[in-house]
């Protein structure tokens, strides 16, 4: 198969065919017509993919996190439309690569792929994958308003935490960096955090948060815990009291942070989900059975700051600065 340089300009019919069509599985293509709203009804949500750090598994994340965002908006995911931005002189197989993560990703998360575009441009200097996703509504979200700021229920209600705090940026950095995390730490340590990323959906954990009586929902992602608190303070139109010693981190994140000296709670976390209830042990004991690991780490109240508690010591979050992963990933090493 042809391996030449990438033509500037938008993907040549030829490459498009050879190197990204013919690269999805069967089963993950379909046709628009198939999932467009024909009945007016507003159950089908659209979402977009922003670019994401990090030149690793740029096609599988950018799924992953379409698929997050639909999730959390109470949507089943049901179509990806991948747009591929190439460096000028990138070779055919990296876009090869890209276009069968993709499609991996698609059959994973139950997503099908309608159309792809690709541009090779000197706007970028990495592989980039961005594009749009559309979901339909789940049957028990189904012409449910969106909460409205301040609005009653979402007061003294519980916050449920299910995934690990920067496992995502654990995992990034031991792709990116591997002789970098084999000098520092054990090789089992490393071929560890190489794993976490086969963890890092959150379908399963959603669609169990909305049948366990979820109000109000929000995956992470670029910013971490910190950038998702933010948000879902934002979207129930409530203060957060978030007590920092129970969000769950796992020992290589800690580690990892602590090496390469960024605050874990600011850091990728894509896997994590931020849940709204009022009936925490019942989402609990569904998440258990699921074998979903899950931890209260706070709850809402009346004020419209988000409070982060460790101990007898308290602080106010601030807007989330950028993802404290992006200071490792973009440096020379």
């Amino acid at each position: 198969m042809p391996d030449k340089p990438l033509r500037r300009g938008a993907g040549a019919v030829p490459v498009m065919d050879r190197s990204v069509y013919k690269r999805f599985p069967p089963q993950v293509l379909s046709a628009a017509e198939q999932y467009t709203a024909s009945d007016g009804s507003d159950d089908w949500v659209l979402t977009a993919v922003p670019s994401l750090p990090g030149r690793v598994r740029c096609g599988m994340r950018a799924v992953r996190a379409a698929a997050a965002g639909l999730l959390s908006e109470g949507c089943m995911p049901a179509v990806f439309r991948p747009v591929f931005l190439m460096p000028e002189g990138a070779a055919e197989s990296a876009l090869r690569e890209l276009s069968d993560e993709v499609g991996r990703a698609c059959l994973e998360e139950g997503m099908r792929i309608e159309g792809a575009h690709l541009e090779v441009t000197g706007a970028v200097s990495i592989p980039v994958t961005v594009g749009a996703a559309m979901g339909r509504r789940l049957p028990e979200q189904a012409g449910r308003a969106p909460e409205k700021t301040g609005e009653g229920r979402a007061r003294g209600r519980a916050v449920v935490m299910t995934g690990y705090a920067a496992a995502e940026a654990a995992w990034l950095i031991a792709l990116e960096r591997p002789e970098e995390m084999e000098k520092r730490f054990p090789l089992s340590f490393a071929a560890r955090c190489r794993r976490m990323g086969e963890a890092l959906s959150v379908r399963k954990a959603a669609l169990c948060g909305w049948d366990s009586g979820c109000e109000t929902m929000v995956s992470a992602g670029a910013g971490g815990v910190y950038a998702a608190l933010w948000e879902l303070s934002a979207r129930c139109g409530r203060g957060l009291r978030i007590e920092t010693d129970k969000v769950p981190v796992l020992q290589e994140g800690i580690e990892i942070a602590e090496f390469y000296d960024f605050d874990p709670f600011a850091a990728a976390s894509g896997g994590c989900l931020f849940m709204v209830t009022g009936d925490p042990e019942k989402m609990l004991a569904g998440l258990s059975r699921e074998g979903i690991p899950a931890s209260v780490i706070g709850s809402t109240d009346d004020t419209k700051a988000c409070r982060l508690v460790h101990g007898e010591e308290t602080r106010y979050l601030d807007l989330p600065p950028a993802d404290a992963v992006l200071k490792v990933l973009e440096r020379q090493s």
